[in-house]
């Protein structure tokens, strides 16, 4: 309702009445009487005093008063020269004060203009006149609304608007509604005079989600909520998603199915209204499952059993019953039951269907489940799960199976020589793909640059012709592939891909190439010659290595070779070298290089570039006296060698030696004590080296004449290496050391300066912790520097000081060896087996270099990098922690940080804790072997029956036996899924620290002084592992939950 003047006039005449508006007197002269107020403003019934100021000469003079309307205000005289008006009804009236002078016969007056006005009319409520009690609003549409004040005479009429919810629909001060989105809400008008309301609902028409953005992991679900308002309320929803192999959407649940973005969208059926979520999949590489096949083979379920019960404990705290909800992208390939070969796949697996563990009757087994690749697929296939255990929990989880090209057919000719195809290759591609045999290929022409293919091809061109994309050529019949002859154009060298497609004998197809090799000169053998080196160490070839080959392949004596390049990333091939700086010349692939002449092969030196670790095969052709020639490959391993010591350090940052890191060198190399060293100097462009140095004075540079010693003057341990401004990439500085008996070695100090962080594998563990690899972060590095999935591992153990590297290979632990090799996945030895035993006494970064290799045969080479923090005193362990129900405010924050750290636990799935889940008696054992350094146990005997020596805790469980912690449910059981009490928790801690005397006395009622537990009890108290669930109780039948558990280790161990 709009203001108007009146209003205003009564607002302001209003203001008058209840203010009173005063004049003040003007200053009194001598025999004169004035009033305190010269005029005032009443309201009928309402009363005002009045009082009069006399002059000296009049003070004892009596002060009379007078009204002129008495039926408009009265005057009542009071005390001293006071009077009492009172309003009677509204108008105007004089009030007079007068006094004699008696003296003179004077009288004196002094008024007071009374003006009376009616009383303010009160509000007494305030309605909205529209009728519905429910009124509806479209998105930017209006709704008027219209209040009614009473009394309709009140004074004060004003009102204003609101909305309970904005963000559903606005209301101005007019009352007008407006819908802003799908939703309820409440608009109430008030009265400024008295604070009265009324209200109306609104709903503004539409479908709202709980969420508009989820993430969700693989086989994971979450419910959203979806009202209806307005126009939209009680009609049906569709729910659509954009990609629904992603995720999908039914009733408000939202499934995750694989890796990767989708929209789902909730429509009102019959309308225009929409609602949509973001939904994000993630998959859980760190809980996955890993296999490899290559491409058409098969990865049956029946070798994953094992390791699917293993996760179904780890996850729920029992064993597997049954498998559901399998699915895979057919783009990566098919679950089937029942596969025997391609042509007996059996049946595909439903994704409502269930497959047992162990099978009953009437059930479908586990084992009889296989994933069958696509045969053009390669890469990493996710099968995604969900698992039910016997104690009927569920669990989500995927299986990554790693599909491993076969390869494909590839040959090699010399420059300017034809090549004719032959069948026999493309057969067994096919049968390795697909399991059965050709049909018919089909081939695309090559580059017209690098060469073409011909059929029935003739070198005179009598009978040739093209080969046509269209033809099919077979293997056993016309026109047959074996006619096909490729003719690499004139003076080509280099590499050719020959695209193809084979249809199979089933009429599957896949899509194939032929990569040939052309050389720059003819051969008709084959023999490799092999060396090995170290990083950035030369090697010298020998001609009588190169003759060898030849008698073994030719049966005569060799004369010449031709060589082809290495790539510069790997090395260079010299002619005459005596340094980087100094040789004759750089190998050319079109010189010939003799066994008895000049240029000789004797005079060849192989320079690996700086930093590369790894094989490089150089093709070369070989020519024997009679002139007839033959291929092989001269093959140089570039490795580690016992002498090289290793640092790493930030771009511009200098990193200081350690006389320590040189003396296990030297250990390795000779078996003695170092006693000095002398380095070669790096390039000025890579750094310097310097003795003493400081970043103020930076010190004298080190002197290549010079030696440096572990224990005397000028000391080793004071040599620090600076990167040159800007720098980055791998350093290394060759030096000769003598050991205390005066033996030589020869060693490198390689430091990597600044480097990518695509090969660094990062972990974290406190002194005298454990950190477990993981085989899917060096995966990822493989993929990142090769673009093809892992094969294995080599470690370059670091300095015993630092802390060893276990294998725990077969359920015993030995020390990684340089030379063993760790594989992402099969039977052999796993990366998930190796962890890292940091040394109680040591802090810092351990920097461990690796050598991996592709699935593809490419060599890359990393570090793994440990942040080993102080596990003593009051150190927080700064790590991220990835798990949502992990509150950093709650009491076993820090626990779960060092615990994780630690290797001892990690979460039940990539983003959780679950910190209020009850753990079993077997993860209780397991997480105390772990912070006691996972010792191995003395003996293999297993008195129970229900421990399995292929279960997790297989050796936690042997040693807490040894150790007297625990002597099991019986004696042959063990009861590992038993759930553990606070009281056997603590027994368990009390019995490790070896059973120390306590005190006599208990403050918990619920622990008696003969419960077996009681000195356990005292003890942790006593300790501070412990001040129990109130002042007076300890719950020892409790379940102990995870949270509780780490909270207990982490005061044990690491305070």
């Amino acid at each position: 309702m709009r203001k108007n003047c009146i209003q205003r006039a009564q607002a302001f005449l209003l203001a008058l009445v209840l203010t009173c508006s005063l004049a003040v007197p003007a200053a009194m002269a001598e025999g004169e009487i004035r009033l305190d107020h010269s005029t005032a403003s009443l309201e009928a019934g309402k009363t005002l005093t009045l009082t009069a100021d006399v002059a000296d000469t009049l003070a004892s003079a009596d002060v009379s008063w007078e009204s002129s309307h008495d039926t408009i205000a009265t005057v009542q005289p009071g005390a001293g020269n006071t009077c009492t008006v009172t309003a009677v009804a509204p108008g105007a009236a004089t009030i007079t004060a007068s006094v004699k002078d008696d003296t003179s016969g004077t009288t004196y007056e002094a008024a007071c203009a009374v003006t009376v006005t009616a009383p303010a009319v009160p509000v007494t409520g305030v309605t909205i006149s529209t009728a519905a009690t429910l009124n509806t609003v479209e998105k930017n549409g209006t709704l008027q609304l219209e209040a009614v004040v009473s009394p309709t005479g009140a004074t004060n009429r004003d009102i204003s608007w609101s909305s309970s919810a904005p963000d559903v629909a606005s209301v101005d001060a007019d009352g007008t509604v407006t819908g802003v989105g799908p939703g309820k809400t409440v608009i109430t008008v008030k009265t400024e005079d008295g604070g009265f309301t009324d209200t109306r609902e609104v709903e503004c028409s539409g479908i709202a989600l709980s969420k508009t953005s989820v993430k969700l992991l693989v086989n994971e679900s979450e419910s959203l909520s979806f009202p209806c308002y307005g126009a939209a309320s009680g009609k049906n929803v569709v729910w659509s998603s954009s990609n629904p192999s992603v995720a999908d959407a039914a009733a408000g649940r939202i499934t995750g199915h694989y890796p990767g973005t989708a929209t789902v969208t909730a429509t009102v059926y019959g309308t225009g209204y929409t609602a949509s979520c973001t939904v994000v999949v993630e998959e859980d590489v760190a809980d996955a499952i890993n296999c490899t096949v290559q491409s058409g083979q098969l990865c049956g379920f029946d070798s994953l059993l094992s390791t699917l019960n293993s996760r179904s404990r780890e996850k729920t705290g029992a064993g597997l019953d049954y498998l559901i909800s399998l699915s895979v992208p057919t783009s990566q390939g098919i679950l089937y039951y029942g596969y025997v070969s391609p042509d007996a796949h059996g049946h595909g697996v439903g994704g409502t269907e269930k497959y047992y563990y162990q099978a009953g009757t009437s059930q479908m087994s586990l084992s009889e489940v296989s994933f069958v690749p696509r045969t053009d697929f390669s890469g990493t296939a996710v099968i995604s799960y969900t698992g039910y255990a016997t104690n009927g929990k569920s669990f989500n989880g995927t299986i990554r199976v790693d599909v491993e090209d076969v390869g494909d057919v590839s040959y090699s000719t010399a420059s300017n020589r034809p090549l004719e195809f032959t069948a026999e290759e493309f057969t067994a591609i096919c049968q390795a793909r697909t399991g059965r045999s050709v049909k018919y290929i089909m081939f695309e022409q090559p580059s017209a640059s690098r060469g073409t293919l011909y059929y029935q091809y003739s070198s005179t061109g009598q009978f040739s012709q093209r080969v046509d994309s269209n033809t099919k050529y077979y293997t056993t019949s016309t026109p047959s592939v074996n006619s096909i002859t490729f003719v690499p154009a004139e003076s080509y060298t280099g590499t050719v891909t020959v695209p193809y497609t084979c249809v199979d004998s089933a009429g599957g197809s896949y899509n194939g190439k032929v990569t040939i090799t052309v050389y720059s000169a003819s051969g008709t053998g084959r023999g490799d010659v092999e060396y090995t080196t170290g990083v950035e160490e030369k090697v010298r070839m020998n001609a009588s290595d190169f003759n060898d080959v030849c008698r073994e392949v030719q049966g005569t004596s060799l004369n010449y070779v031709y060589f082809d390049l290495p790539s510069s990333r790997e090395g260079t091939l010299y002619y005459d070298y005596t340094s980087r700086n100094h040789y004759g010349s750089k190998v050319s692939d079109t010189t010939r290089y003799y066994r008895n002449s000049s240029p000789r092969i004797s005079d060849i030196t192989f320079v690996p570039a700086d930093g590369f670790s790894g094989t490089v095969t150089i093709p070369y052709t070989g020519y024997d006296t009679a002139g007839d020639s033959f291929t092989g490959n001269l093959v140089i391993r570039v490795a580690d060698e016992d002498g090289t010591v290793y640092y790493s350090t930030g771009a511009g940052k200098p990193v200081q030696f350690e006389a320590a890191d040189f003396n296990e060198a030297c250990l390795r190399s000779n078996g003695a004590s170092l006693s000095r060293v002398s380095f070669e100097l790096p390039a000025s462009s890579k750094g310097t080296l310097y003795y003493n140095y400081t970043s103020s004075s930076g010190g004298s540079r080190v002197s290549a004449s010079t030696s440096y010693y572990r224990s005397g003057a000028p000391q080793l341990s004071n040599v620090t290496f600076v990167p040159k401004g800007g720098y980055t990439g791998t350093v290394s500085i060759p030096f000769s050391g003598y050991d205390v008996d005066g033996s030589r070695f020869r060693g490198s100090v390689r430091i990597s300066v600044g480097t990518s962080d695509d090969d660094i594998v990062k972990y974290s563990t406190v002194s005298g912790g454990r950190v477990y690899f993981n085989a899917a972060d060096f995966n990822a590095a493989c993929r990142e520097i090769t673009g093809d999935s892992l094969r294995y591992v080599r470690f370059t153990p670091p300095a015993s000081r630092y802390g060893k590297l276990y294998d725990q290979y077969g359920g015993s632990e030995a020390a990684v060896t340089s030379s063993t090799s760790y594989y992402r996945s099969g039977s052999s030895r796993r990366l998930d087996d190796v962890s890292f035993l940091a040394a109680s006494s040591y802090t810092g970064i351990v920097s461990i270099d690796y050598t991996g290799r592709s699935s593809e045969g490419e060599t890359f080479s990393g570090v793994v990098e440990i942040q080993v923090d102080s596990a003593g005193g009051s150190t927080t362990i700064d790590i991220h922690l990835p798990f949502r129900d992990i509150s950093s405010s709650a009491y076993y924050f820090d626990a779960v940080k060092w615990a994780v750290s630690a290797g001892i636990t990690s979460g039940t799935t990539a983003t959780t804790f679950s910190p209020d889940a009850a753990c079993t008696r077997a993860q209780m054992v397991t997480f105390l072997w772990r912070a006691a350094g996972s010792p191995a146990p003395k003996s293999g005997a297993n008195p129970f029956r229900d421990v399995s020596s292929a279960a997790y805790y297989y050796n936690a469980v042997l040693w807490a036996v040894e150790q007297g912690i625990t002597s099991g449910t019986s004696a042959t059981t063990f009861s590992p899924d038993a759930i553990v009490t606070r009281g056997q928790t603590v027994m368990f801690l009390y019995r490790n620290a070896g059973s120390p005397a306590s005190g006599t006395g208990s403050a918990f009622t619920d622990v008696k002084i003969g419960d077996y537990y009681s000195p356990a009890v005292r003890w942790a108290v006593e300790q501070g592992i412990t001040s129990g669930t109130s002042a007076t109780t300890f719950s020892p039948s409790a379940p102990c939950t995870r949270a509780q558990i780490v909270t207990f280790l982490y005061r044990t161990f690491a305070r």
